[in-house]
């Protein structure tokens, strides 16, 4: 008998132990599975800023959802118990102090960074786009200190109802900023106290003329506004 024939069962048997799947692990531990859907925590003090929209539309008659969605989320937002939010003329006022581009996206780094100049611990970001006859709005919450996303806000519809989305939007904001505090207050919706949205229109961009220094201009947009 040769070595090799001597040798062949020994290899034989050595492949096919080898072949033999591996013994099942522990089970994965549910709790980190579960951590991994759970929303990050929110920051004990909740100081949010609103931040410029970024005007995705291209439509030159909703260039005024870039100021004007902010400015009315921080209106609805400041009307909730428990949340402080940074009044707009500071955001406008550290935007020309810092040289910074108050319109279009701003990256997250210097969102964080901006955010950390107000004092905010919850940083709101947020985009209008036009797909045809549609409007959608989309926001999200940034934790200035981790960097990270706490959660985010989508609604759609006509083109004519972008003060309805705006109040949509800010309930669902409500929603992960402050869930028990939704059923006792929503934003205020009343009809009677809601502009047109021409007007709304017209009296944010009589805000853009103002915050460039074009008074003749704001006065017109004013004007129009009422």
């Amino acid at each position: 008998m040769t070595p090799a024939t001597f040798l062949a069962p020994f290899i034989l048997f050595g492949l096919a132990a080898c072949a033999q799947p591996a013994p099942p692990g522990p089970p994965p531990d549910a709790t980190a599975t579960a951590s991994l859907s759970t929303p990050p925590a929110l920051p004990s003090r909740l100081v949010v800023s609103v931040l410029n929209f970024e005007d995705r539309t291209r439509a030159p008659e909703l260039a005024w959802l870039r100021k004007g969605l902010a400015d009315m989320l921080i209106t609805d937002l400041s009307r909730a118990g428990g949340l402080h939010v940074v009044q707009r003329e500071r955001l406008e006022h550290l935007f020309r102090e810092q040289a910074l581009h108050a319109g279009g996206r701003v990256e997250d780094r210097t969102a964080v960074a901006i955010g950390r100049l107000t004092g905010a611990t919850v940083l709101l970001q947020g985009s209008a786009i036009r797909a045809g006859d549609v409007l959608r709005i989309d926001a999200h919450l940034l934790d200035v200190e981790r960097g990270m996303v706490l959660g985010a806000a989508s609604v759609e519809g006509g083109l004519n109802e972008a003060l309805a989305l705006e109040k949509q939007l800010a309930a669902r904001v409500l929603e992960i900023l402050r869930p028990d505090a939704v059923s006792r207050r929503r934003p205020a919706s009343d009809a009677s106290m809601t502009p047109s949205q021409e007007a709304a229109g017209a009296m944010y961009e009589g805000v853009e003329a103002a915050d460039r220094g074009n008074v003749p201009e704001a006065l017109a947009q004013f004007e129009s506004a009422l």
